[in-house]
């Protein structure tokens, strides 16, 4: 079951990879080489993949769930997914009615005795949906087809799903949006996963798409359109930090109540995300690691 504070997770994953098949660049349909790939995510994935196994062997004196069933660590599965997502896309928009089919087999997945962690490929399932939706609208048309929602009707569905996750936060189990849990595991029969699964879908799409509608109707929106170009390395690093708070604050502050917590939770998050956005971060860890790296794995290691 789940607390308040888990309640992002019915959209900021699925709003994230629909976002990250918005601006996919669809122009180019050949399916290069990962690491010649222009905008490559393979070495990010192996550095951070091995900096976040070495900190947590070193927090936690032992390996991680995920390097135990060869899986990226806890959030770096979404840029596996990522990294295949892209790598089939040219075959996948062959398929006519791409989306239905990437949802009946979503919703298929969660009844697999292997649904879990392993090589990622749940989570790759689970979410594919979001991306392939994301992939069909691009950025002109998502803000076109935003202002056609009015405001009041997304404040007011925004606000009842806040409600209504708060009030059935007990009955829901909040592993059902992390896409990597078997409904057996869920304690749910087949029929009842499966309406389940179609309705925590449904219901994060709309969430954040009336999301998406009320931060566009901010006065100078595209402030926080600015702040946010640099999202790829505050959700890179921001996971050192919250295994930091997690195992050395939260024992200590667990039994405040769960309004301290939400409030104290919002924010870490915004300190965390101002603090991580800035330049120098992200000229740092591509200019250091990443196109050092590059170059030495992609040079010509044979004669002319």
């Amino acid at each position: 079951m789940w607390d308040q504070r888990s309640a992002y997770y019915l959209f900021h994953m699925p709003a994230f990879v629909f976002l990250a098949g918005v601006t996919i660049n669809t122009k180019d349909k050949s399916q290069g080489s990962f690491l010649t790939n222009s905008d490559n995510l393979v070495i990010p994935l192996v550095i951070m993949v091995f900096a976040y196994e070495a900190f947590h062997l070193a927090l936690y004196q032992k390996p991680s769930v995920y390097l135990q069933n060869a899986a990226p660590y806890w959030h770096l599965w979404f840029l596996l997914s990522l990294i295949i997502w892209k790598y089939f896309l040219p075959v996948i928009v062959k398929f006519q009615n791409r989306v239905t089919i990437s949802i009946v087999i979503a919703l298929m997945i969660g009844l697999s005795a292997h649904f879990g962690y392993f090589l990622n490929i749940s989570r790759t399932l689970y979410f594919l949906p979001f991306f392939l939706l994301g992939v069909a609208i691009s950025p002109p048309s998502l803000l076109e087809q935003l202002k056609r929602i009015p405001v009041n009707l997304a404040l007011i569905f925004v606000s009842l799903a806040i409600c209504v996750s708060w009030i059935y936060s007990a009955d829901i189990p909040i592993k059902a949006l992390y896409g990597s849990t078997p409904y057996a595991a869920l304690r749910l029969d087949p029929l009842d996963g499966i309406l389940l699964g179609a309705g925590l879908k449904f219901g994060s799409f709309v969430l954040f798409m009336c999301l998406f509608r009320v931060l566009q109707s901010v006065p100078n929106y595209q402030t926080l359109i600015r702040a946010g170009r640099n999202c790829f390395i505050v959700y890179l690093f921001h996971a050192f930090f919250v295994k930091l708070i997690d195992f050395y604050v939260y024992p200590y502050i667990d039994e405040l109540s769960s309004h301290l917590l939400l409030l104290f939770t919002i924010v870490v998050s915004i300190v965390l995300s101002i603090f991580l956005s800035q330049d120098k971060f992200k000229d740092k860890f591509f200019n250091h690691f990443v196109t050092p790296l590059s170059h030495y794995l992609l040079r010509p290691r044979w004669g002319k």
